[in-house]
């Protein structure tokens, strides 16, 4: 039962992700890559780079904007089959390492409704596609270590490891931290040859041959994006997950204010990561004396390598920022700790095994603290915008409203101005509309004289300061269309 009840479920998010991707606005950043690198040739994707050049990604969008023509769901389907790889490791990997029980549905569903990660399976970033290559090879990492030791299980990994740095730089943390463990296993068994020749060579060929050319353009002062301190990086995280956007009605009343789970977590994230390190202690030690994994349950095999991941990806973090004054995740550049820190929770008490005490006695902490995030997550479920462009959520419907405006009463020009966050979105559908009849728009502010205004919340004073007559609010992004208070008309 559990099995079919965690197929449907991802059967439902896969749905869930391309009706978001067909009918959802586009976005500032899925606009700003479209115009900084789809339009022309393919000499942009490899003779220029910015932070939004997610390599692999851009050249999947390329590929599916080529054959279908530039729309939000052809922008968005790279992402959209990602989404469907990321569901199926969620799947597998919650299968593996808990079997068929009552936990492995509690892990599925806590991998695949975070809010935060739903985004990013169907908008058109590479964080998606990144976070479900490296699912994929820590999959087949977790297999060759758990006795499956055929030779295409390290070549996939590597591949999968490789491929998943190509589609976003941020994975290099996580995929270094796997692949260390990995080389460690084989160096143990003296199988030098595989960890170069099966694991090492086909990662790193497959991204270097991606990303070197793009690479080679880039600019110290473009990777900007990130926290100083680990502990902001985290709740940076929790936020996102858990508060992914403002709640209203019923449902609001029903969830702890912030402060309550940030102290939480201030609390327990230590906890559960003392905790990992010393099982990681004791299974590494376990290892050195018999030299092999494959007789463990599978828990304790996930906590050696996964736990032992998110451990050692957090280390290089750390070192990172101490060293190079490296910024620590934020939000979507830290994608991956989220699936990390989810398995590790819940593999912790099952690798105790057959100490069925100690292992209730540990995972009720984490079951109960789990429920909490699950149900949070649950009451989050909406597909009306992206949290983190909240405000193009309406960017769609207005240029919609623009659009029907003109054909009731015809203008042969007419001037738009926008808070300037929307410039990018609504230039994306004046382009792809072919709206020639619209003034391109820019970036200068709203504060002046228009035949249409596009506001946010943020300057809705202008309301007053310029008499405009507001013709639709939306409750969802804040954002105003409005008109000088003299015109005739209407949405």
């Amino acid at each position: 039962m559990h099995k079919r009840l965690a197929a449907s479920l991802v059967a439902f998010i896969f749905a869930v992700n391309v009706y978001r991707a067909w009918s959802q606005s586009i976005t500032a950043d899925e606009a700003f890559t479209a115009a900084l690198f789809l339009d022309g040739g393919w000499s942009r994707l490899v003779c220029s780079y910015d932070a939004s050049h997610h390599v692999l990604h851009t050249y999947l969008c390329k590929l599916s904007t080529g054959a279908l023509g530039l729309s939000e769901f052809s922008l968005r389907l790279p992402s959209v089959l990602a989404g469907a790889l990321y569901l199926a490791m969620a799947y597998r990997l919650s299968r593996r390492v808990f079997g068929e029980r009552r936990l492995f549905l509690f892990s599925a569903a806590l991998l695949t409704l975070n809010p935060l990660v739903l985004d990013f399976l169907s908008a058109a970033r590479g964080y998606g596609l990144a976070v479900a290559l490296f699912l994929y090879a820590l999959d087949q990492a977790l297999q060759w270590a758990g006795g499956e030791i055929q030779p295409s299980r390290l070549w996939r990994a590597g591949l999968g490891l490789g491929l998943s740095v190509a589609a976003n730089l941020t994975l290099l943390v996580p995929a270094a931290a796997l692949g260390l463990i990995v080389l460690a296993l084989l160096a143990r068994q003296r199988r030098w040859s595989e960890a170069i020749d099966s694991f090492a060579v086909p990662g790193i060929v497959a991204c270097f041959v991606l990303v070197v050319l793009p690479l080679s353009w880039a600019r110290r002062e473009q990777f900007y994006v990130g926290q100083p301190q680990l502990g902001e990086s985290m709740k940076n995280l929790v936020a996102l997950s858990i508060y992914h956007h403002p709640m209203e009605g019923p449902l609001a009343g029903l969830i702890p204010p912030p402060a309550v789970w940030f102290a939480l977590f201030r609390f327990l994230a230590p906890v559960l990561l003392t905790a990992a390190a010393a099982g990681c202690a004791v299974l590494c030690y376990r290892w050195l004396r018999s030299g092999a994994t494959s007789g463990w349950n599978r828990a304790s095999q996930f906590l050696l390598v996964g736990g032992g991941t998110l451990l050692g990806s957090l280390g290089l973090l750390a070192a990172m920022n101490r060293i190079g004054h490296v910024l620590y995740p934020t939000g979507r550049t830290g994608l991956y700790l989220i699936p990390l820190f989810t398995l590790t929770a819940l593999a912790l008490p099952e690798s105790l095994g057959r100490r069925r005490m100690a292992r209730l006695a540990a995972g009720f902490p984490v079951w109960l603290v789990s429920a909490g995030w699950l149900w949070h997550y649950a009451v989050h479920f909406q597909t009306g915008c992206y949290g983190e462009w909240r405000y193009d959520a309406a960017t769609k419907h207005m240029m919609t409203l623009l659009v029907q405006r003109q054909r009731e009463q015809p203008r042969p020009s007419v001037r738009a101005g926008i808070h300037w966050l929307l410039e990018p979105s609504m230039n994306f559908y004046r382009r792809v509309w072919r709206l020639d009849w619209l003034a391109p728009l820019d970036r200068k502010g709203a504060d002046g004289d228009f035949d249409v205004y596009v506001l946010l919340s943020e300057n809705s004073a202008l309301v007053q300061k310029r008499n405009l007559r507001v013709l639709v609010t939306d409750p969802v992004s804040g954002a105003i269309l409005a008109e000088p208070a003299g015109s005739a008309g209407g949405p």
